[in-house]
């Protein structure tokens, strides 16, 4: 299922290949139909404007915010910026994007270590198969559908927000 593209009558942009460059995002009025995802005896459903799949429910904003933004806007929807606990989260997290989006990584100096927001170390995995690509001024992580990169903090991108949800039990 794809949640962003062209309109037939629109221009198709070119991708983003150079992230240091300032991209013309343009925000549009998408929204997430209810969703459920079956986890084997589980269901879990999500409120409009939320994608889910497995324990996870995800937003995907339109609105171009710097990073701290970002984890404000988060934090109002009770959820975090996105966390990558595994290679399968990272491929469906992938295959739903096309532009950069702010996710919940960050350093605090280019010779610090990188943690999510709950403080946790990020597993290597998040490099190696995410396609990272470090900057020497960046110290926020964005992701996109086929990297993700350091990027400068103060810079405006759209993020994905993510919580966990409850489980619905199907017996």
């Amino acid at each position: 299922m794809v949640f962003q593209g062209h309109q037939a009558d629109q221009p198709q942009k070119p991708p983003l290949d150079n992230i240091t460059q300032e991209d013309k995002y343009e925000s549009k009025n998408m929204s997430f139909p209810e969703k459920s995802c079956n986890t084997g005896n589980k269901t879990s459903t999500c409120k409009s404007k939320w994608l889910c799949c497995e324990e996870s429910c995800y937003h995907f904003s339109h609105e171009l915010m710097k990073f701290e933004e970002s984890k404000k806007l988060c934090k109002r929807m009770n959820s975090k910026l996105l966390k990558i606990e595994d290679k399968e989260e990272l491929n469906f997290i992938q295959s739903q994007i096309s532009y950069f989006f702010w996710i919940g990584l960050s350093r605090k100096g280019t010779n610090a270590g990188w943690k999510w927001e709950d403080n946790s170390e990020p597993s290597p995995y998040v490099f190696t198969s995410g396609g990272w690509k470090e900057s020497k001024d960046g110290n926020c992580g964005i992701i996109t559908a086929t990297k993700m990169s350091s990027f400068d903090c103060s810079k405006s991108r759209p993020c994905i927000c993510e919580k966990k949800i409850a489980c619905l039990s199907t017996r």
